[in-house]
């Protein structure tokens, strides 16, 4: 990278500002380019659009957006994120769900200097799953060449999720189909993997190199990740009333937890000395 880019990171919100106070936090402390965030509020509840609205306010680099989904779920998440990409005039894009991080310093620069003309994206798979393939960069923390993407003709609009062709799911087809590469971030799932940072929390850890964390995702970070607690099979798990109020419980320990590691790694890390 010869001269200091500019880069355009995209947000959608989902009841999740306190996440995305996060990232704010971390972008600010972490970040080489110059940047501007782009972020789209997708129908949150009052309360929640309100504390965005404060966060935002304190950062001069956002710009926030407030839309309706016309459709819930993967849909209404495509929907802004395709609203959101029309608005960009940067040479880089990142794509950043709201409940995921960065923690790298300078991991704009260090992603950006991977970009060649056959390597076009650089990110954050999906975790393991039976459906949907985690050999390619997905929208969890990920940044890619906007024109690449425009002349692909790229929509972030699910085909069929209960098949795989959830959201995003062109970036994968229309990459490799046209001779592109895109290169993973390596993934830790942290209900196996207990010798990093986030082992008392259900997360994705990311990695790049393999020795040096860069981004994590907590994931169903709208919902205090209910989703990913469903393996519990004790008795009272079995009793509607009591297991959403547990539930409830734990996705707010769980999130309390995962920003606190977030943030010691993100103070520790801006202190550094870069090693790119």
């Amino acid at each position: 990278m010869l001269e200091k880019e500019k880069i355009t990171i995209l947000i959608v919100n989902y009841n999740s500002s306190q996440f995305v106070n996060l990232s704010l936090y971390a972008l600010q402390k972490l970040t080489f380019c110059d940047y501007e965030v782009l972020i789209c509020d997708n129908g949150s509840n009052f309360f929640n659009k309100i504390i965005l609205q404060q966060i935002c306010k304190k950062d001069p680099n956002v710009e926030l957006y407030f839309r309706e989904q016309t459709r819930k779920g993967s849909y209404g998440h495509a929907e802004a994120l395709d609203f959101l990409m029309k608005k960009v005039s940067t040479n880089f894009t990142v794509i950043l769900d709201a409940d995921a991080v960065f923690l790298q310093k300078h991991w704009d620069k260090n992603c950006i200097n991977k970009i060649n003309d056959k390597v076009k994206i650089i990110g954050a798979p999906i975790v393991e799953n039976p459906i949907k393939p985690n050999d390619f960069p997905l929208m969890f923390a990920t940044l890619l060449e906007t024109e690449t993407l425009r002349k692909l003709n790229i929509s972030f609009m699910p085909e069929s999720p209960t098949t795989g062709l959830d959201t995003g799911w062109q970036l994968r087809d229309k990459y490799l189909k046209n001779g592109y590469q895109g290169i993973c971030f390596e993934v830790k799932n942290t209900r196996y993997y207990k010798d990093g940072p986030y082992k008392d929390v259900l997360c994705a850890e990311y990695y790049y190199p393999s020795n040096r964390i860069v981004a994590s995702h907590f994931g169903r970070g709208s919902t205090l990740g209910r989703n990913k607690y469903v393996r519990n099979t004790g008795w009272i798990y079995r009793l509607p009333f009591l297991k959403r109020i547990i539930l409830y419980i734990k996705g707010k320990m769980e999130i309390g937890k995962w920003i606190k590691v977030s943030k010691s790694i993100i103070n520790k890390s801006s202190k550094e000395v870069n090693r790119s």
